[in-house]
């Protein structure tokens, strides 16, 4: 029972009308709306009004009008009824891409006096922690580091606190990608065996791997882990990229590699020269990385370290076979040439001889 002392006659405004308590010197009159729910009570200095079980519906202005041989004289009064907080307005649970606009949530409550609504964090042992937040709407920043359980917690100080729990995850696209292209040797070399393992982290976890030789489809997983081998068939750059795909996104990473090829020397020419002109041994080469090469001399086992093999006014003793040797991480090649040195002067008898029988 609500006990309020007021001062001589009541009048309770309602739906635009008025409820009047009049009172003369000895006598109080109750409207009847108010009969049942309050009563009244008067000596001759001051008046007592009792509500029966109080609610909040009866929160509203009252008018006491003191009548007597000279007029009517208003008295106002505001009468308050306090009740505990209720929620209005629950936040429901978030999930979010990581990146995207702020994580907004919202708790509304009603009581009187008006709640206080404060923010907590829940964690995993059911434990609140500090207040983050005081206010009805708490934004936090869209990152992984908010994927939490929160608490709003309404009170006023009034019968019991009521709280809310929302929880947030936040969701990521995959990343940290571990990207590897291997082989058995130490080089890549064509025609080897490449080994090429892919994964990521995501939240939600990467459902789907693909992987991509030069832009073209080439393998797909459901694992965890990719896995895929195969032989090189070329050699050059070759540029694999790793897609993993989980609910929310897609995320790649890209690795190039260089599969080498063994040396490859062309057919030799064999060359003829006249003693003390000029010659040139030609050795053309082909391979990745590009081969070294070195002209080995049979006769006196000579190595010349050099594509070209010249001779500057060559002569009958450097006549003989030649070998072209080609090096590089992926294979060598070898292929044999001859260099024939003609005199000088049997030429030139020759061609005297030959003038002398056509004269």
């Amino acid at each position: 029972m609500y006990e309020v002392l007021l001062a001589f006659i009541l009048v309770y405004e309602a739906g635009g009308r008025a409820l009047i308590l009049d009172m003369s010197l000895t006598t109080t009159f109750l409207v009847p709306a108010f009969v049942g729910s309050l009563t009244a009570s008067t000596t001759g200095r001051n008046a007592t009004i009792t509500f029966f079980s109080v609610n909040r519906t009866d929160s509203n202005n009252y008018i006491f009008k003191v009548l007597d041989t000279s007029g009517t004289t208003p008295v106002p009064l505001e009468v308050i009824v306090e009740y505990p907080p209720s929620l209005i307005t629950r936040a429901p649970d978030q999930v979010v891409l990581e990146g995207g606009p702020a994580i907004n949530l919202t708790c509304t409550a009603d009581g009187e006096p008006a709640p206080s609504i404060t923010w907590t964090k829940v964690f995993t042992n059911g434990s609140d922690s500090d207040v983050l937040f005081t206010g009805e709407q708490f934004i936090l920043p869209n990152k992984r580091t908010n994927d939490e359980t929160y608490r709003c917690k309404a009170s006023n100080g009034i019968g019991n606190d009521v709280n809310h729990t929302v929880d947030v995850m936040v969701n990521f696209k995959p990343e940290k990608f571990v990207f590897t292209v291997e082989s058995s040797d130490w080089t890549i070399c064509k025609g080897g065996i490449v080994n090429l393992t892919c994964s990521a982290v995501g939240k939600p976890v990467v459902h789907t791997y693909q992987l991509f030789r030069d832009d073209i489809l080439v393998h797909t997983s459901n694992d965890s882990v990719l896995f895929w081998r195969q032989e090189t068939t070329a050699g050059g750059e070759t540029v694999y990229t790793c897609v993993a795909n989980n609910t929310l996104a897609t995320a790649n990473a890209t690795k190039a590699i260089t599969v080498n090829e063994g040396s490859v020397i062309e057919q030799l020419e064999n060359v003829t020269a006249v003693e003390g002109m000029n010659a040139t041994l030609n050795c053309i080469v082909t391979g990745i990385p590009m081969p070294s090469v070195s002209w080995l001399e049979v006769k006196t086992g000579h190595r010349f370290f050099e594509n070209s093999l010249v001779f500057a006014n060559v002569s009958r003793k450097q006549a003989g076979e030649y070998i072209c040797e080609a090096t590089n991480p992926c294979g060598n090649d070898s292929k044999e040439g001859v260099l024939t040195v003609n005199c000088k002067y049997i030429i030139l008898k020759d061609a005297i001889l030959e003038e002398t029988l056509a004269k």
